[in-house]
């Protein structure tokens, strides 16, 4: 381990790590006032530093799932149908986020690839443990594709992603979407994934398991409150356990080195090319978990952007080339 893994972090970078250094740990007796705050504060810090997309427009639809319903909100930049889509999954460890709370984020996503982004506000745990987040995410992305027309997108052009908790759920959906002959996606885009629910006691997580943007203590608690009962080395929780992950859509794993979830991003990368799937994996050195949300910071954090930009649009290629010679 460095002796100071702080000096890891680049320097443009530092006055995030200050800020995240600084942060108490979450007070999970009040749930709703946490989720409340994390909203404020996530939707302060991206509209820093995420470039503003105008041209943009965003609608909300209702998807039906088991027991209820969630909302999910399109983001469509301009331009003539039908277009790809990218179904995107927020982050917060299972436990807060919401679809509303990335709408910047998502924008500038939509803006910066073409697309159409359906970013889904699935419900939280532990009202709704594991696997019931995934189930909502799985059920959206078949929403999105049966209504394709509806929504001007082209079904055969259709990836998922999302950062954090949210590519730990698209790498459960991917895995549900092979095992039950659904949707055939293009590409999964995996942001700063957590993989592995055992919490395996790796180099990432001794070195940047506090102060680096995640504490290991709140991730322990929102784990645990995710998790409920389920077997936390069951696939669709910890998708690096899974037996077999032959027949996955193309990889775009981000990874930032200053991260405790560095590691399981590695190691999930490293078992899908061992499977057979192709795998587009960067190692960010210097970066922290947040930079997807940092693209005005600095020119590394653009360049960030760029690679999750140039990797969907070259799985999209891919699958486009596959299509035509099938």
């Amino acid at each position: 381990m460095t002796a100071d893994p702080t000096t890891l972090v680049l320097p443009e970078l530092q006055p995030v790590l200050l800020i995240s250094g600084a942060a108490p740990p979450f007070d999970f007796s009040d749930l709703p006032g946490l989720r409340a705050q994390s909203d404020e504060q996530v939707v302060m810090f991206t509209s820093m530093y995420v470039p503003e997309a105008p041209s943009v427009t965003t609608t909300v639809h209702q998807v039906a799932v088991e027991g209820g319903a969630i909302d999910l909100r399109v983001h469509r930049p301009e331009g003539d149908g039908p277009l790809p889509v990218l179904v995107y999954i927020h982050g917060g460890g299972w436990t807060l986020g919401s679809a509303w709370q990335t709408d910047v984020v998502c924008r500038r996503m939509a803006e910066v690839t073409r697309s159409v982004v359906a970013s889904v506000d699935y419900r939280l745990a532990p009202e709704h443990p594991a696997p019931g987040p995934a189930e909502d995410c799985y059920a959206a992305l078949a929403w999105v594709v049966d209504n394709a027309d509806a929504l001007d997108i082209d079904r055969a052009d259709v990836a998922v992603g999302g950062q954090s908790a949210g590519g730990n759920l698209a790498a459960a959906v991917a895995l549900m979407a092979r095992d039950r002959g659904g949707p055939t996606l293009v590409a999964q885009w995996l942001d700063v994934p957590g993989l592995d629910l055992t919490i395996p006691d790796d180099e990432a997580i001794a070195t940047f398991g506090r102060g680096f943007g995640l504490n290991l203590d709140d991730v322990r608690k929102t784990v645990e409150l995710y998790v409920g009962d389920t077997d936390p080395a069951d696939p669709y929780v910890s998708p690096l356990l899974a037996p077999d992950l032959s027949g996955l859509p193309p990889a775009i794993v981000t990874v930032a080195g200053c991260d405790m979830l560095r590691d399981q991003g590695k190691r999930y990368a490293a078992a899908l090319a061992d499977a057979g799937v192709p795998v587009r994996c960067t190692v960010w050195d210097g970066h922290l978990h947040a930079t997807m949300s940092l693209t005005n910071l600095a020119p590394s954090c653009r360049d960030y952007e760029t690679e999750v930009v140039t990797g969907l649009a070259d799985a999209r290629a891919l699958a486009a080339t596959q299509r035509a010679g099938a």
